[in-house]
C-alpha cells in the first residue's frame, strides 16, 4: 500500500462563482475546439482536425480513448507525457486513467502515484496540472481513501485557477456524484451549464443525480444528454439502463450494443447487456458477453458489481448477490462489488454477512454516502426486537415492537393463508417484516439514502416499511401498506421474481382494496382528469410511469391506473388470467406474449378494450373534470364546485356552502381524497346536529380513504351515541389502523369490545395500552387483568393484576380483583 500523501486543503472549500460567458455552442461547428467535440462524443471530428492542432497528439489519444481504443490511448498519452510539454501532466493523469479502464490496476497506480510525486512539491501548478493532480488522486484514493478528499482540493484549485475549464467542474461533479453528494454534485453541473448549456456530459451527471434523487424530470434530461451528445457511450449506457428499469427490454438491448460500439471499453453498456440476456434467460448470450468483455479486461470486477445492480433493479436479489461475490473474487477490495453484494445480502435478510461486506467497503471508501448511512442503520437495527410466530416475524424499534406485532401478526398471518389460497403459491418462511420509527432509516433500508417518498417495499420474504410513528397521524394507513408488501411477497415468488412493476404494483394495490372495505388507491379528480386528458400510460408502456414519469403525479397515478387493469383482467376473464399471467412471466415470456396468452387478445385489443371499461366506469364524474393536458391545466367543474363550497362554509354561509358541496358530491360519490365535498357536509350536519346525515358522509369519507384519522374518530364518536357500538367499533379499529398510539382511542375500543362480549379485542387493545407506557401504569396493568379475566384467562389476569399492585400496592380495585382470581383459583 502506498503512503498517505496530499495537499491537506480542507475538502469542503467554497466553489467559486461562475460567470456568464459566450456559449461555445454559437460557433461555427468547424470552429468548435476538441473538448466540446469530446464533450459531445464526436471523436471523428477530433482526429480530423488532430493534424492542424499544436496540441494534436494529445486530442487524438482523448479520442481514441473516448473510443474504448485503450491501448492506442495509453500509447500516444505517454508519449506525450514524456514530451515535457504543457500537457504532460495531464497526458500522463490520463494515461493512468486509460490502464485503470484496461484492467491494469496496479500500473495505473504506480503512473499516479508518479505524477503526484512530481506534482506535490511545486507551487507553481497550472490550472491543467491541478486538474492532472486531482485526477491522480482519485485514483490513488482506490489505495488510501484520504486521497479523495486531495482529489476534491486539487480540482478546486484547477477551477479556482481557471474558471473557464470545464473539465475540471465536470470531473469535480462526478466525484461528488459517486459519494452520493447529491447536492454538490448537482451544483458543479449546473455551473458548467453556465457557461456551456447543451454540455451533455453535465446533462449526463444531472439526470444520474436526479435518477438517485427520485427526480421525475431525469428521464427526460437523460434523453437530452444523448441528443446533444450522440457519441458518448455513458449516456447511450444510461438510458439503455433505464430502458432495462422498465423492462423494456429489447430497447436496453439495442442502446446497450449501441453504447459498446462506441466504446467498447464502457463497462456499463456490457453490464446492461448481460442483465438484459441473464432477465430474459439467455444464459449462453451471458457467457458470450461475459467471454468478450474478459478479453478486454484483466479483472472486471465493475462489471460484475454493474450486472448485479441491474439485476438487483429487477428485484432478482438472489442473482445479483451472486454476480456481485464474483466481482470480489476477482478483487476482494473493490467497493462497487463489496457494495452490490452487501446491499444484496441485505435484502435476502442476510444480516450478519451484509455487515460483513458493507464495513469492507465502506474502510476502502469511508466517503460513500450510501455504505455509511446502511452502516449506522444496521448499528440501530441491532437494537431493534423481533417479535413474531413461525410465519410471520416483526422487527420493529424496541418500544414499538410489541404494540406493532399485537396488530400485524394475525393481520399478516390472514393475509399469508387468504394470498396463498388465492395465488397458489406459498413463499418461504418467515416473513420478515421491519418497521422504522424513522422515514430516513426506511429509505435509507431501501436503497441506501434518505429521501424516497415510498411507504414500504418488499424483497421477497423480507419487507421493510415505514411504523405509523414516522409520519403523521392520517398521512398513510400502516395496515394496508403492510398488507400491500405481503402481496408482493406472493407475487415476486409466484414468478421467480420475473413479475413486472406494473403487475405487482397493480396487484397489490387490488389485493388492499380487496382486503378491507376503504384499502387502497381509490379514484381522484387527478386521475380523471390525467385519464381525459390522454396522460396516462398504455398498456405496453405502463413501467414507464413508475421508472422515467413525465410529471411528478405520474408515480402515484400509475399505482392506481395498474390495479384498475389488474381489476379489468380479473373481472373480464376471470383470476385463472391473472395467474395465467403470472406464469408466463415466470417462464419468461415477454408481455406482449404473456398478455396474449392469458386473455387471448393482442396488446393494443386489451388496450383499447381497457379505456373502454374506465371511460364506462368514469362516465359520469368524467364529464365534470377538465383534461389534464400540462401543469396549468384550468380547473373543471368540479374542481371549482368543491373549491366554492370550501370557501363559503368558511365564510359562514353554510347553507350555500351545503347546496354547492351536495352538487359536486353527485358528481364523484366515490372521491377518494382527503379534502373533498363528503367531508365537508359532514362537518357541516355535524355542526347543526344532524348526526344520521352527518354519519352517512363520514362513512363516505372511511369508504374512499383508508387514512383520514379525523373522519374515523368523528363516526366512531357519533355512532356510540346513536346506540351502533359495532359500528363506532369497526371506526375505532380504522382509526387503529391508521394511527395506534391513542390511548383514548384504544381505551373506547376495549370499552366497546367488552360491552359486546368480544373480549380477545377488548385484551388486545388493552395490551397495546400497557405496550405505550402509559403514565397509570396501575391502571393499564389492572385493565388488561380484568379483559384477560373477561376472557376466562386467569393465570394472564393474576400476573396483569399482580404488576398493578407493584407499581400501587394500595390500589384496592387490584386487591379485590386478585382475591377473586384467588378464590377462582381455589
Amino acid at each position: 500500500m502506498m503512503a498517505t500523501r496530499g495537499l491537506r486543503i480542507a475538502a469542503g472549500m467554497v466553489m467559486l462563482a461562475l460567470g456568464v460567458t459566450t456559449c461555445a455552442g454559437n460557433r461555427n461547428p468547424a470552429q468548435r475546439s476538441p473538448r466540446w467535440l469530446l464533450d459531445r462524443g464526436d471523436a471523428e471530428a477530433v482526429i480530423q482536425q488532430a493534424s492542424n492542432d499544436p496540441r494534436g497528439q494529445f486530442w487524438m489519444a482523448e479520442a481514441m480513448a473516448l473510443r474504448g481504443r485503450l491501448s492506442e490511448a495509453e500509447r500516444q498519452f505517454a508519449e506525450v507525457a514524456g514530451g515535457g510539454g504543457p500537457d504532460a501532466a495531464l497526458a500522463a493523469a490520463r494515461q493512468a486513467e486509460v490502464m485503470a479502464r484496461a484492467g491494469r490496476r496496479r500500473d495505473a497506480l504506480q503512473q499516479a502515484d508518479r505524477l503526484a510525486t512530481a506534482l506535490e512539491g511545486r507551487r507553481d501548478l497550472t490550472p491543467q496540472e491541478w486538474l492532472a493532480l486531482g485526477l491522480a488522486y482519485q485514483l490513488l484514493g482506490s489505495e488510501e481513501p484520504a486521497q479523495f478528499r486531495d482529489a476534491l482540493a486539487a480540482l478546486d484549485r484547477a477551477i479556482a485557477a481557471d474558471s473557464t475549464l470545464l473539465e475540471a467542474q465536470l470531473r469535480l461533479g462526478d466525484l461528488f456524484l459517486d459519494k452520493y453528494n447529491f447536492p454538490d454534485a448537482r451544483r458543479s453541473y449546473q455551473q458548467v451549464l453556465v457557461r456551456d448549456p447543451d454540455n451533455p456530459r453535465a446533462q449526463l451527471g444531472l439526470a444520474l443525480v436526479g435518477q438517485l434523487d427520485g427526480n421525475p424530470g431525469s428521464g427526460a434530461m437523460l434523453e437530452q444528454s444523448v441528443r446533444n451528445g450522440p457519441g458518448l457511450a455513458r449516456a447511450h449506457a444510461a438510458l439503455a439502463r433505464l430502458d432495462l428499469d422498465a423492462e423494456s427490454f429489447d430497447s436496453a438491448r439495442t442502446r446497450a450494443d449501441r453504447a459498446i460500439a462506441l466504446d467498447s471499453a464502457e463497462q456499463l453498456a456490457w453490464a446492461v447487456r448481460a442483465a438484459t440476456q441473464l432477465v430474459r434467460g439467455d444464459s449462453a448470450g451471458f457467457v458470450a458477453t461475459e467471454t468478450q468483455l474478459r478479453a478486454r479486461h484483466a479483472a472486471p470486477a465493475d462489471f460484475y458489481a454493474e450486472t448485479g445492480e441491474a439485476l438487483a433493479r429487477q428485484r432478482r436479489y438472489r442473482e445479483a448477490a451472486d454476480l456481485a461475490r464474483r466481482g470480489v473474487v476477482l478483487d476482494p477490495d473493490h467497493p462497487a462489488a463489496l457494495t452490490t453484494l452487501g446491499t444484496n445480502e441485505l435484502r435476502l435478510g442476510r444480516i450478519d454477512t451484509a455487515r460483513t461486506h458493507l464495513d469492507h467497503a465502506f474502510r476502502r471508501d469511508p466517503y460513500h454516502l450510501w455504505n455509511k448511512n446502511t452502516l449506522d442503520l444496521l448499528d440501530r437495527l441491532a437494537t431493534f426486537r423481533t417479535i413474531g410466530s413461525n410465519r410471520i416475524q416483526i422487527v420493529a424499534p424496541a418500544d414499538q415492537a410489541e404494540l406493532l406485532a399485537l396488530y400485524l401478526v394475525p393481520l399478516l398471518e390472514s393475509a399469508y393463508d387468504t394470498l396463498a389460497a388465492r395465488y397458489r403459491h406459498s413463499p418461504p418462511v418467515p416473513i420478515r417484516l421491519e418497521l422504522y420509527g424513522s422515514h430516513a432509516d426506511f429509505s435509507v433500508r431501501t436503497v441506501g439514502l434518505a429521501g424516497i417518498g415510498a411507504l414500504g417495499v418488499s424483497f421477497g420474504s423480507v419487507l421493510a416499511m415505514d411504523a405509523p410513528s414516522a409520519r403523521d397521524a392520517g398521512e398513510f394507513n400502516w395496515a394496508s401498506t403492510a398488507w400491500h408488501e405481503m402481496v408482493h411477497a406472493f407475487t415476486l415468488g409466484a414468478t421467480d421474481h420475473r413479475v413486472p412493476r406494473w403487475l405487482s404494483e397493480g396487484l397489490s394495490v387490488l389485493e388492499e382494496r380487496r382486503a378491507r372495505a376503504g384499502w387502497g388507491a381509490q379514484a381522484s379528480p387527478a386521475y380523471l382528469a390525467a385519464l381525459k386528458g390522454g396522460r396516462l400510460r398504455s398498456v405496453a408502456t405502463l413501467n414507464d410511469g413508475f421508472v422515467r414519469p413525465r410529471y411528478p403525479a405520474e408515480i402515484g397515478l400509475s399505482y392506481y391506473h395498474a390495479s384498475l387493469l389488474c381489476e379489468y383482467l380479473e373481472t373480464t376473464f376471470g383470476f385463472d388470467a391473472i395467474l395465467s399471467l403470472l406464469d408466463g412471466y415466470r417462464r419468461g415470456l415477454v408481455s406482449a406474449d404473456a398478455l396474449r396468452g392469458a386473455t387471448g387478445i393482442s396488446v393494443e385489443d386489451l388496450d383499447r378494450r381497457f379505456n373502454e371499461w374506465l371511460a364506462q366506469r368514469f362516465a359520469t364524474p368524467l364529464k365534470s373534470v377538465a383534461a389534464a393536458r400540462d401543469s396549468m391545466a384550468v380547473p373543471g367543474e368540479l374542481e371549482t364546485l368543491v373549491a366554492s363550497g370550501i370557501r363559503l362554509r368558511a365564510a359562514g354561509q353554510l347553507d350555500q356552502a351545503v347546496t354547492t358541496l351536495e352538487r359536486a358530491d353527485r358528481m364523484f360519490p366515490d372521491m377518494g381524497v382527503e379534502d373533498g365535498p363528503a367531508w365537508h357536509l359532514a362537518e357541516i350536519h355535524r355542526a347543526r346536529g344532524d348526526t344520521a346525515r352527518a354519519i352517512e358522509y363520514l362513512s363516505r369519507v372511511t369508504r374512499y380513504n383508508e387514512s383520514h384519522y379525523e373522519a374515523n374518530r368523528r363516526e366512531a364518536e357519533l355512532r356510540a351515541g346513536q346506540g351502533d357500538p359495532a359500528g363506532a367499533l369497526a371506526a375505532l379499529e380504522r382509526a387503529i389502523y391508521i394511527h395506534p398510539y391513542d390511548q383514548a382511542v384504544l381505551g373506547q375500543a376495549a370499552e366497546l369490545a367488552a360491552a359486546a362480549k368480544d373480549y380477545g379485542r377488548e385484551v388486545r387493545e388493552r395490551r397495546a395500552i400497557v405496550a405505550l407506557m402509559p403514565t397509570d401504569r396501575a391502571g393499564a396493568y389492572y385493565a388488561l387483568a380484568v379483559a384477560y379475566r373477561n376472557a376466562g384467562h386467569t393465570a394472564a389476569a393474576r400476573r396483569e393484576v399482580l404488576r398493578a399492585l407493584e407499581e400501587a400496592p394500595s390500589f384496592e380495585p387490584a386487591q379485590q380483583l386478585l382475591l377473586e382470581l384467588r378464590g377462582g383459583a381455589r
